[in-house]
């Protein structure tokens, strides 16, 4: 029996021995698994850090993005904004370009006025003066308007003659007729040359011009070629410029104008001494021609009556005849071509010559 004892101490001892072995090993992996678990956490933890982390720095991000992108809008509105400037400084710059060369073109043509003029430097300020006001309160600029000195000066105006009023006269008949101003005047300059008029009629010669062209159908530049034509014509048989206009404004409202009056009332106006013989012979037949010799085309001084006393005359002589005697004697008498001017003045007569001359005064 004491071998047995002893026996069995032995195996508990050796099964004792094993167990301790098997619950350090337990104790060693549950160590070891404490120490994952805490590593497990650690790293839990960190990957919850760094997705904070990660979120802080996406939405950093973010607003790093958004600040870049209003920076580069504000950066394209400084650059259009610059562009724009730069555009204004360009514009700036080709203005100042327009307003120099302007500016040298008014010089140039105040130049010419002086050495046509011979006008002192106190005439030639003033005259640039009228010349700025022109140009600042009318539709013509100061440049034209110093053009239109110059032809006037070329005309006969006198500088103080411009200043008085005949700038502003041309100015009158330049819009009267829609025609540039150096045109207008030198068309008024070159009426008051034909008729041997000075200076200071002026004034009446482009009353008569703008109202003969807005109250018919005919315009400035169709007056102009008319008195080319036929101006000497009616300043050499006695004819004032004013009965002249109303002359070519009786043909222009019979639809005859321009050089076409010019030559049919030169015409017209040689005819009416009735020198030539089958002229002498429709004349008489007319009654214009006396038996005693005198003809009802002029006064007893032997001077042209006005073109209202010779429209009426021509009228009151017609009067009574059918259209075919009418034609007839009137080709007769004055020829084929001063023949529209007869018929035009005999149509009208002295009622038609007023009823133009008073639309000419209202409408100049």
């Amino acid at each position: 029996m004491g071998g047995s004892d002893v026996n069995i101490r032995i195996n508990t001892k050796t099964d004792t021995s094993g167990i301790e072995r098997l619950e350090r090993r337990i104790a060693s992996l549950e160590k070891e698994l404490n120490q994952s678990k805490q590593a497990g956490d650690s790293a839990t933890q960190g990957l919850d850090k760094y997705g904070r982390e990660a979120g802080q720095a996406g939405r950093a991000t973010q607003e790093l993005g958004t600040s870049i992108g209003k920076t580069a809008v504000q950066f394209s509105l400084i650059d259009r904004a610059i562009g724009a400037t730069i555009g204004g400084f360009r514009a700036l710059g080709r203005q100042m370009a327009k307003t120099v060369s302007i500016a040298g073109d008014f010089q140039h043509e105040m130049n010419r006025v002086k050495a046509v003029s011979g006008a002192s430097a106190d005439e030639i300020g003033r005259l640039s003066n009228l010349a700025l006001k022109l140009g600042e309160s009318t539709v013509f600029t100061a440049r034209e308007s110093a053009q239109a000195m110059t032809e006037l000066v070329k005309g006969g105006v006198s500088v103080a003659q411009i200043m008085g009023g005949a700038a502003q006269q041309t100015l009158t008949l330049a819009a009267a007729g829609e025609i540039e101003l150096a045109e207008a005047a030198g068309i008024a300059a070159r009426a008051l040359t034909l008729f041997n008029l000075e200076a200071k009629d002026l004034e009446g010669v482009a009353n008569d011009l703008a109202g003969v062209a807005n109250a018919t159908t005919t315009d400035i530049q169709e007056l102009s070629f008319a008195l080319s034509q036929g101006g000497g014509a009616a300043k050499t048989a006695g004819f004032s410029f004013h009965d002249t206009a109303l002359a070519l404004g009786t043909l222009a409202e019979a639809g005859i104008r321009g050089s076409d009056a010019g030559t049919s009332l030169r015409t017209f106006l040689l005819r009416l001494p009735g020198t030539v013989g089958e002229s002498a012979t429709a004349l008489k037949e007319l009654g214009i021609i006396t038996a005693d010799g005198s003809n009802k085309f002029f006064d007893a001084a032997g001077k042209v009556k006005s073109f209202r006393d010779i429209a009426e005359v021509l009228h009151q002589s017609v009067a009574g005849l059918t259209q075919q005697q009418k034609l007839s004697v009137l080709q007769t008498a004055f020829g084929t071509d001063a023949f529209r001017s007869a018929a035009a003045a005999a149509e009208a007569g002295a009622a038609g010559v007023d009823k133009l001359n008073a639309a000419m005064a209202e409408a100049k």
